[in-house]
């Protein structure tokens, strides 16, 4: 192996080396140098003719091709005394049996090559020697046993027709020549190539039918040579133009070998292909020769005599039958993939709108696969699922018409697969059933009467109504897709029951509500990845896109489908289920118009979806997204979706992603009064934080007293000269405006922020304001929930409390709730100092508070084992020498 790859390296860097060195070369002295030295050693026996063969493919024949190519051909590389000695050398010796012996079939070959290059592209140097040529030519085609050398003497053959003026019987006999090659034996590209090459040039003479002698003759081969076949509709295919008005010639022989071509037992893939290929040029011949005579009848022209021919209704039949065969018979799965989709694609083209609607398609055809096949075994769906697909092209583009002409059959054919247990079959015959059931819609009670449609509706009826609808039903996916139709067209299905008129009886609505519930109660028993997991979570959201479009039919039962959906949002491990289920929501809540689900009902769904805040961003990211969406929409503003959605609003305050973040805490910012007092009461009195209670919220308190500030103020100069003073104050939002972004990201620092604010902000209150902040405060620091950021540090609480204690005049606390608070969330020393603090302002006059104050100390200094001062403070409240003894001997 290494050998080969080695001779292969070796010989591809050759070739580089002479096509950069000989032939790309610059210099025409030296390749014309090296042109005559090929001729001064052409017939030296010292080399042997592989060596002079590789010197003509490397070297002679790239360099006249390079030659040719450049732009400037004034300087001329060849001149006759070179086409002389060829002559000489090649095409006089060799136009005879005995001219050179020994030479073999690879040295021809490159000679004919040599000799096709200099008749394309130098052909004002061989009008001395066309005579040469020619008999050149018919020697290698008719003495030459090689395939190649017959085929590029084919070639040379067609560029001498194409260039020089020849008599019409020569290049109808290379024409016919090429066409009865074997084409086993032949190289396809040559063959066409030269073939190409001779269409320009046929003579188009008619005889007395009024058609061309090369169109009979390729006829009269298409008849008697059957080893021909392929090669001329291949050429066919690729000459579409050339055919179309003589097509009446070719046409009924085409249809009459399709089945040989694509259903024999000697067909191959090549054939089949071609076949496909064939049919989808007469296909395009019948839409130009209508769309060519629709543009002569506008413009008041005779019609010609080859678009007047059509072809018959038969035939066109014959095709169609052949492309429904060739698509559900068995192929190789390589084989499959590349030609039944060309197939399919064909035929829709062909049976739609825009095609042969005169065409009666058999649907009859199908009954085998579909109506008598029980789809027991592979072979048996796989024969199924090919006919499903012919039948679903066949149905895709129909009139109503058509649906009601054949509904009898249709409905035979599409039920069974419909409640198979093969997903691929039911997506492809589902589309036909809903059409059907949109045009014969059901009614609530099954229809009596012995008709096919009768019968139709009856099997619906049972399959919607009936009490066995559980979880564990292979075809459960089928029933869902006929529910899906049923409720579209014929919503009061799910208020009935099964006809009997009994009261008790469940109705379809929770009959099939009690079968999602099931299926929820195995999605969340299931193993996550497994193929039964996965098949429930599609299973889950067939169900979801019914209740979802159909939310209204379900009645009462809505209860039950918001009771399911909680329990999906908290359970599931799919993350394809939680990202339709936010999808689902959001749906709804842009469906305004819709009297169900209520708004209640939505953010109930909402709010349960913030769970998704620990699944991820992922998930999260478009929740809040949603959550925005529905505060910024004026529709829905003061609405109840609104106004129960508000924690989810706050949770959007605290969201990883800046940007978003940012957009909702700046939506809260404009949301509420400028106004200091108000935004004070909002932040302590208004605003329940429960939701945020295992996070420091004193970042959002804060934007929202910095939104309070006055970003208008006018920017006084500083008194004073020098280049300091020349500085202009920078504008208040430069600073506030990136102050409020980034509190978020430090609680330390945010904390620093609110203990140098808060002060200022309680000075600018008036006395009555004070004291309803005082009140607003207590109520906010007595909340239960601050116990779930206790561990933080620093947490809400210690921020606040040294806020408080940092104001003037201070802020009076209940003693109580200030010790409270220093045992819970670990604010001893500042709560030590309001006390110490409030004892110095305390008026001597109210001895209660007094006591109240002292107890309080007295237990923080119990609690922090601060012996000194906790006796330290009984002798200071001591009224009694002897109390102060009894101290001193503790």
């Amino acid at each position: 192996m290494t050998g080969v790859i080695s001779h292969f390296w070796w010989e591809s860097a050759t070739t580089n080396f002479l096509y950069q060195h000989v032939a790309l070369s610059e210099d025409l002295f030296f390749r014309r140098n090296v042109l005559l030295r090929f001729i001064t050693w052409f017939n030296d026996p010292k080399y042997t003719w592989q060596h002079k063969c590789f010197f003509l493919r490397y070297v002679v024949t790239p360099t006249l091709l390079v030659q040719a190519s450049r732009s400037s051909n004034s300087d001329r590389l060849i001149d006759t005394d070179f086409i002389a000695q060829l002559h000489r050398l090649v095409w006089t010796p060799l136009s005879k049996g005995g001219g050179t012996p020994g030479i073999d079939d690879m040295f021809r070959t490159e000679l004919l090559h040599l000799t096709t290059t200099l008749v394309q592209y130098y052909p004002d140097l061989l009008e001395d020697v066309k005579k040469d040529i020619v008999k050149y030519i018919w020697f290698h085609i008719s003495n030459c046993e090689d395939v190649i050398v017959k085929q590029m003497g084919y070639l040379l053959a067609a560029r001498f027709f194409s260039t020089f003026p020849t008599p019409p019987k020569f290049i109808l006999r290379a024409w016919t020549g090429l066409l009865q090659l074997p084409h086993s034996e032949s190289r396809p590209t040559v063959r066409y190539e030269a073939l190409s090459t001779l269409v320009p040039c046929l003579p188009m003479d008619v005889d007395e039918s009024g058609y061309p002698f090369w169109a009979k003759e390729t006829r009269r081969i298409l008849s008697e040579e059957p080893s021909s076949h392929l090669c001329i509709y291949h050429l066919i295919v690729k000459q579409p133009d050339l055919f179309f008005p003589v097509r009446s010639l070719f046409i009924p022989h085409m249809t009459s070998t399709l089945n040989r071509l694509g259903l024999s037992a000697s067909s191959v893939p090549e054939s089949r292909s071609v076949s496909v290929e064939v049919l989808a040029t007469v296909f395009k011949w019948e839409e130009r020769a209508a769309q060519e005579t629709k543009r002569a009848a506008d413009e008041g022209k005779p019609i010609p005599k080859e678009l007047r021919w059509r072809t018959p209704l038969a035939l066109r039949e014959t095709m169609v039958g052949y492309l429904m065969r060739l698509a559900t018979i068995t192929h190789e799965t390589a084989v499959k993939v590349n030609l039944t989709p060309r197939v399919l694609s064909l035929l829709q083209s062909i049976v739609g709108p825009n095609g042969w609607n005169d065409v009666t398609v058999g649907l009859r055809f199908f009954a085998r696969a579909l109506e008598q096949n029980d789809f027991a075994s592979e072979a048996a769906l796989a024969q199924g699922i090919a006919a499903a697909k012919v039948l679903q092209v066949v149905a895709a583009d129909q009139p109503d018409s058509w649906y009601i002409a054949n509904a009898p059959i249709l409905q035979k054919l599409i039920m069974k697969g419909l409640l198979s247990e093969d997903a691929t079959l039911q997506d492809i015959l589902y589309p036909i059933f809903d059409k059907l059931l949109s045009l014969f819609p059901l009614t609530e009670s099954a229809p009596s009467g012995d008709t096919e449609l009768a019968e139709f509706h009856r099997t619906v009826h049972n399959v919607f109504a009936e009490t066995s609808m559980t979880s564990s039903r292979a075809n459960v996916r089928g029933v869902l897709l006929i529910v899906k139709s049923v409720v579209r067209t014929t919503p009061e299905m799910f208020s009935s029951t099964d006809g009997s008129g009994n009261p008790g009886n469940s109705t379809n609505a929770e009959k099939f509500m009690k079968l999602f519930s099931e299926l929820v109660k195995d999605h969340i028993r299931s193993t996550p990845g497994t193929a039964a997991h996965e098949a429930n979570v599609r299973l889950l959201m067939m169900f979801l896109d019914i209740c979802r479009d159909y939310t209204s039919a379900l009645g009462e039962s809505r209860r039950w489908l918001l009771m399911a959906l909680v329990a999906l949002v908290d359970k599931t491990k799919s993350v394809t289920l939680c990202k339709y289920l936010l999808d689902m929501a959001k749906t709804w809540v842009h469906n305004k118009h819709a009297a169900y689900p209520i708004n209640k009902e939505k953010a109930s769904l909402m709010q349960k979806l913030a769970n998704f805040e620990s699944r991820g961003d992922a998930l999260f990211t478009p929740y809040l997204e949603l959550i925005y969406d529905i505060y910024t929409d004026p529709s829905l503003r003061r609405s109840e979706l609104t106004s129960r959605l508000e924690n989810s609003f706050l949770i959007g305050c605290r969201a990883k992603d800046s940007g978003l973040r940012e957009r909702f805490m700046d939506l809260l910012d404009v949301s509420v009064s400028r106004s200091l007092f108000n935004r004070v009461t909002y932040i302590l009195a208004v605003q329940n934080w429960e939701v945020l209670a295992d996070q420091n919220w004193i970042y959002l308190a804060l934007h929202l007293l910095l939104g309070a500030a006055d970003l208008q103020v006018t920017n006084h100069t500083r008194n004073g000269s020098g280049p300091l003073h020349a500085i202009p104050r920078p504008e208040p939002q430069h600073i506030l405006r990136p102050l409020q972004r980034l509190l978020f990201l430090d609680p330390q620092a945010a904390n620093d922020v609110w203990v140098s604010v808060f002060p200022a902000v309680w000075a600018s209150l008036s006395r009555r304001e004070q004291s309803d902040v005082t009140n607003h405060m207590i109520n906010l620091l007595s909340k239960d929930y601050h116990i779930k950021q206790a561990s933080l540090r620093p947490n809400v609480i210690q921020t606040l409390l040294a806020g408080i204690h940092a104001c003037s005049p201070p802020m009076t606390l209940p003693p109580h709730l200030v010790k409270y608070l220093a045992k819970n969330f670990g604010c001893w020393h500042i709560a030590l100092e309001i006390l110490g603090s409030a004892l110095d302002t305390m008026k001597d006059d109210d001895p209660t508070i007094r006591d109240y104050i002292y107890d309080s100390l007295a237990e923080i200094y119990a609690e922090l084992a601060e012996e000194d001062m906790f006796y330290g403070l009984w002798r200071r409240r001591s009224l009694l020498p002897d109390t102060n003894i009894g101290l001193a001997f503790e």
